[in-house]
């Protein structure tokens, strides 16, 4: 196990953080990727998201590896592992006179409130689609708008939890 220090560069991080920031992104543009597909499809009866899947977890995951490559290769000097849980990603105390770190809210914050920003307006669009009619599949539409709904509900909790802990964290460290 190794520590390395706050503000500093940390090469022994770069593999870590490229895979934590990968499957990071990875992880939280597929619920949006399926929430869209859900809005084309009950705008589209004839749509098969079927035919689409390999496409959406290429996206997926080609926007993953993207976004950790661009990580460790254009903002190296920003991954470290003096972070409250010690996990090798991008330094959160990198500028500790201000609150507003860039490269945490370009590579952590700011992706995932955009995909749950993307994902919760698919949802209202397909919920409006939905209630204007649809009769014949409006049962099993409705299910999948139900439950995807769940979906991003406990992904919204969940970080809204951990967005909790890490503030309380840092408020009183």
């Amino acid at each position: 196990s190794f520590k390395c220090a706050p503000g500093a560069s940390c090469p022994q991080c770069v593999p870590y953080a490229f895979l934590a920031e990968s499957t990071l992104i990875i992880s939280e543009i597929y619920p949006a990727v399926l929430a869209l597909d859900l809005a084309k499809s009950s705008s589209n009866p004839f749509f098969d998201s079927n035919d689409f899947l390999k496409r959406y977890h290429a996206v997926s995951v080609g926007a993953g590896l993207t976004v950790g490559l661009a990580l460790i290769y254009g903002f190296g000097e920003a991954v470290s592992n003096a972070n409250v849980i010690r996990i090798c990603l991008v330094d959160n105390e990198q500028d500790s006179t201000s609150w507003f770190n860039p490269y945490l809210w370009g590579f952590v914050y700011a992706p995932i409130i955009l995909f749950y920003l993307l994902a919760g307006w698919a949802l209202l669009k397909s919920r409006a689609r939905l209630r204007r009619g649809l009769p014949n599949t409006f049962k099993v539409r409705t299910e999948v708008l139900r439950n995807t709904q769940f979906y991003v509900l406990t992904y919204t909790v969940y970080w809204g939890l951990a967005a909790a802990s890490y503030f309380g964290l840092f408020l009183v460290g």
